[in-house]
């Protein structure tokens, strides 16, 4: 921290001035350096401010399971709703990476749990697509719309599991109340994914469910 503070007091340096070709706030982020994060936003760092790929300190915070960082970030000013440029939001990167701390941090500072990325993919179904088994389980306790859907396809997550052949996780979503009459733009319900995509052992179960 020290060694920081006296590169901040060279001439020609402020907290935004790249260093190893990124901005500091952005590498300790990465790296989750509480205190570096701390020295970097005391001194006037753009908590927003992103990489060539748009994302800001608090979604490399969140990918990473840096969650220490997410309130001083918030604290001062780091916008949660900020995206990417591929549409994806800090709580999107955390549940693409199943970390549950920093989702938990993100809710816990008012955090839309169901907050939409561009293409309408919410936490959950990012935490779906991604395989992640626990922080689809913390999603669901912690109140996440089971049957939240992309905007352009419909699909929802028991559809996306359905091509993962991750029947764990499908029951999962179906005792939470997953609807299995959902249709996505093309009027494939989960079962006629199923069914279309020969996953028999799947297929089954939802008829028994359904």
């Amino acid at each position: 921290v020290a060694q920081l503070r006296r590169w901040l007091q060279r001439p020609g340096n402020n907290p935004d001035t790249a260093v190893q070709g990124s901005p500091a706030l952005l590498l300790a982020a990465r790296h989750g350096s509480l205190h570096s994060t701390r020295v970097l936003l005391e001194s006037g760092a753009n908590p927003d401010i992103a990489d060539e790929r748009g994302r800001s300190a608090l979604m490399l915070a969140a990918a990473a399971g840096h969650a220490a960082l997410i309130p001083p970030l918030l604290a001062a000013g780091a916008d949660a709703r900020q995206r990417d440029r591929n549409g994806n939001h800090a709580m999107g990167w955390a549940a693409m990476r199943g970390q549950i701390e920093a989702m938990a941090a993100l809710l816990d500072a008012g955090t839309d749990i169901d907050m939409p990325a561009t293409d309408g993919a919410t936490a959950l179904l990012l935490a779906a697509g991604g395989g992640q088994l626990q922080a689809l389980q913390w999603l669901l306790e912690h109140g996440a719309d089971v049957n939240a859907r992309l905007v352009n396809s419909g699909m929802t997550a028991v559809h996306s599991l359905i091509h993962q052949k991750a029947m764990t996780a499908i029951e999962l979503l179906l005792n939470h109340g997953a609807d299995l009459e959902a249709r996505n733009q093309a009027g494939v319900t989960p079962l006629m994914t199923a069914i279309d995509e020969q996953q028999t052992a799947i297929a089954m179960h939802l008829l028994k469910r359904g």
